[in-house]
């Protein structure tokens, strides 16, 4: 086991089959690594964490004897049980503010909305918060039943997407868009707030 392990995370996680003990071996190993760095989560750790959940690593490896539960394989490998570790994700991810400045940040997040008042739109964090609170539509998300976390999101109601009009920057191309995006009623109170307008 231990040179299977040994070989396992000695070349990059991505060259290993999705769900093979190879893969479980380098993502815990990876998992056990910033634990042990850092006492505390972050996003690769929940990210690492929850490919780990979704590949049920704990019924593959050890193979000869499985640790047979995410609460166990913490135990063994990180010396705390599995209970700790949540909390520690769940206080992550209820922390407000944070990194805004990192090129990281300003690529995972290009704020065209806002999940929630809590957080981020990067798919790290919408993958934690679709696991943590939308089990289901989370486990169709790691099947595939989504192109995307972001319509996983979407269909959990933790993103609302919001549609983007453009128009021609003049009262015609405003007035084109209007007739093409807005009901008779919605119109009719546009006018009415432009009239009033001072």
């Amino acid at each position: 086991m231990e040179k299977r392990r040994a070989a396992a995370v000695s070349v990059p996680i991505a060259t290993h089959a999705d769900g093979s003990e190879a893969q479980c071996w380098a993502k815990l190993e990876r998992l056990r690594i910033q634990w042990a760095r850092h006492r505390d989560v972050d996003e690769q750790f929940i990210e690492t964490l929850n490919d780990l959940k979704r590949i049920r690593a704990w019924e593959r490896i050890p193979p000869e004897q499985p640790y047979g539960s995410l609460d166990a394989m913490s135990r063994a490998e990180l010396g705390v049980p599995v209970a700790m570790i949540e909390r520690s994700v769940t206080a992550f991810l209820s922390k407000n503010g944070g990194d805004r400045r990192s090129d990281k940040f300003q690529f995972d997040n290009c704020q065209t909305e806002t999940p929630s008042a809590l957080g981020g739109n990067s798919v790290v964090y919408l993958r934690a918060l679709l696991v943590r609170d939308n089990k289901p539509i989370a486990d169709a998300l790691a099947r595939g039943e989504f192109r995307s976390v972001r319509q996983a999101a979407i269909a959990a109601g933790i993103v609302t997407p919001k549609p983007t009009v453009t128009h021609r920057a003049t009262p015609e191309g405003f007035y084109d868009s209007a007739k093409k995006h807005l009901t008779a009623d919605q119109i009719e109170h546009l006018v009415e707030m432009l009239e009033a307008a001072p």
